[in-house]
């Protein structure tokens, strides 16, 4: 190999670790044993990554407008969902309490930012997909008094 091309990916290398940082590639060149394979690999996964957002943006916008409708039904409550969240305020529940709500709190945020009306549907589109995975957890399960989401809405939603 000629000196200078190797030179040089070193080069291309440490500008690239620089960006990237050490211990977010260092996992790379342990599988691959060489840095300038660990940089293909990289590039590689966030290629494969990014070809699964497309599928779960299709995932999240169905999962929220399968929940939408029905939840409104159930609950007889337009703006539904900050009260859903409400109803988790208990010690045992505090940090996932805090964080819904304060997605929700961010939603419409961003809504008066935009001066957009706030609307459960405003509120709806600009949760994180993050929120809605939570939705799906057993803290909105509730057999016994059906106040939650499940298992009350499964058929509707799933």
């Amino acid at each position: 190999m000629d000196p200078r091309q190797d030179m040089n990916s070193l080069f291309v290398y440490a500008k690239f670790q620089a960006i990237v940082s050490l211990p977010r590639i260092q996992p790379y060149i342990k599988v691959t044993g060489n840095k300038q394979k660990a940089v293909g690999l990289y590039t590689w996964n966030k290629a494969v990554s990014g070809a699964f957002m497309p599928l779960l943006q299709a995932a999240e916008i169905s999962l929220r407008n399968a929940i939408q409708t029905p939840a409104q039904v159930k609950f007889n409550n337009p703006m539904w969902i900050r009260p859903l969240v409400e109803h988790l305020n208990a010690p045992k529940s505090q940090d996932k309490y805090k964080y819904l709500l304060g997605e929700i709190d961010k939603a419409e945020s961003k809504l008066r930012r935009q001066n957009k009306k706030i609307s459960i549907d405003g509120i709806i589109a600009n949760l994180t997909f993050c929120f809605w995975v939570e939705l799906l957890t057993n803290r909105f399960n509730d057999p016994r008094n059906n106040q939650m989401l499940w298992p009350a809405l499964i058929g509707d939603v799933f």
